[in-house]
């Protein structure tokens, strides 16, 4: 598994963008801390070969994961108000719910150029 940096495209004490590049296969992206922005979306675009996975988590691990390339932390799948998971096979978007601590897209076998943003406000 390897893991995608993302790109600071804004980022001040209201707002934040985010962008994953170049995820293929089975990538995941560097979790993302949203700290308190509170609403949330999310574009999926690109080649999308298999499902992109938009997961938070809570868990104190996630940084450790990441410095130490480990995957010992706990992820869920992100869903939208109405209760959908946030996952795409093909481009598309949404509002995510939760207010996890970190964020990040997790791609299934399949994809080969896909990017995803996430636009984060107060």
């Amino acid at each position: 598994m390897t893991v995608v940096p993302y790109t600071i495209i804004s980022n001040s004490e209201k707002e934040a963008c985010i962008e994953w590049t170049g995820l293929a296969g089975s990538n995941t992206g560097q979790p993302m801390q949203f700290n308190n922005l509170t609403k949330k979306s999310v574009q999926v675009f690109g080649t999308i070969g298999a499902a992109i996975t938009i997961q938070g988590s809570n868990d104190p691990n996630v940084p450790l994961d990441y410095q130490n390339n480990t995957s010992n932390a706990t992820w869920v799948t992100a869903t939208d108000p109405a209760g959908n998971a946030l996952s795409y096979s093909s481009a598309g978007g949404g509002q995510i719910l939760q207010s996890y601590k970190y964020f990040r897209p997790n791609c299934a076998s399949g994809t080969t150029n896909a990017t995803v943003i996430i636009e984060a406000q107060k």
